[in-house]
């Protein structure tokens, strides 16, 4: 089966040298509508189309990679921590199989609350600012769904670290250099198959005139 190839199995990533795993497992559909109906429309359309549209093609593919392998590398040392407190479970068994494309969506939407930390959120009994509610939402995701805390942990450290270095870009820069060696000097023209380089992404961020940021409206 499709899934057992591509699955997040720590033991065969570490223990088999499996590295592909890293790359395909947000790949991973595990239910047609919590994954395919919700998480997925959702981050197309508030995440994933503003960042191609505003950094580029290559950009936004290669972040999405980076956050991924990023986000697993720093569940490990979590995972095997905790499997030193629990001595009678492995961080393998620790670690979730199933989670790599959410916790990507999970970083998305913490860094979007984290744009505007302080809008106030109207909850039942009183108002937090949006940087705590984030932090509500993530608890109650590890009750309900159930949301394992080492992935939690992972995704505040992840956003967090993308937070305080928002304004260092070293990858537009560099994508848009191997763009242009490609076309000789030219930034490359493939628009007619939806192919946005990183120098057109660029000029959009800088021409739209509607800054929108999800969570991010007064």
């Amino acid at each position: 089966m499709p899934n057992s190839f591509i699955v997040n199995d720590a033991a065969l990533i570490y223990g088999e040298n499996e590295l592909w795993r890293l790359i395909l497992s947000p790949l991973l559909v595990t239910s047609f509508w919590f994954d395919l109906t919700i998480v997925m429309p959702f981050w197309l359309c508030f995440f994933c189309y503003v960042r191609e549209f505003q950094r580029g093609t290559a950009t936004s593919l290669l972040y999405f990679n980076l956050i991924n392998i990023a986000l697993q590398l720093t569940s490990l040392p979590l995972a095997y921590l905790a499997s030193q407190i629990l001595s009678e479970t492995t961080y393998a068994d620790i670690l979730s199989k199933e989670c790599a494309f959410f916790n990507i969506f999970v970083v998305d939407l913490y860094q979007a609350m984290l744009a505007n930390p302080n809008k106030p959120i109207d909850l039942l009994f009183c108002t937090v600012p949006q940087k705590y509610f984030a932090l509500i939402v993530l608890f109650f995701a590890n009750i309900v769904l159930p949301y394992d805390y080492v992935s939690i942990l992972a995704v505040l450290i992840v956003g967090t670290t993308l937070h305080l270095t928002r304004n260092v870009d070293l990858l537009n820069p560099t994508i848009a250099k191997v763009e242009r060696a490609v076309g000789c000097g030219r930034t490359c023209n493939m628009g007619s198959i939806g192919y946005i380089t990183a120098d057109e992404g660029k000029q959009n961020a800088t021409s739209c005139t509607d800054h929108y940021v999800p969570f991010n409206r007064k």
